[in-house]
């Protein structure tokens, strides 16, 4: 799936699917992922806001600097585990 908002105009996309293993968005809008059960999920993420809602078994993170770049990354009500012993979620 590729998703832009090339005229920066929409204001909110939501996407319903039957089965995703990339997403790739640009432009400044808002997207919104729900009902997630994926084993595997790639995101490219560079402007956008993403929201995701669900689980995944094993994602990967890509930015300009590379895979699994996480420097850039924000949310809320945030938990993601990642290899067998971190944990990542919103400060308290």
């Amino acid at each position: 799936m590729y998703v832009e908002d090339g005229l920066k105009k929409l204001e909110k996309v939501v996407i319903e699917y039957k089965d995703i293993n990339r997403i790739v968005t640009g432009g400044n809008g808002n997207f919104l992922i729900e009902g997630l059960e994926e084993d595997q999920l790639d995101i490219f993420n560079q402007s956008a806001n993403l929201t995701l809602k669900g689980q995944i078994n094993n994602g990967r993170i890509y930015s300009p600097n590379g895979a699994n770049d996480i420097t850039g990354l924000r949310g809320l009500n945030i938990m993601a585990y990642i290899g067998e012993d971190a944990v990542l979620k919103k400060a308290e």
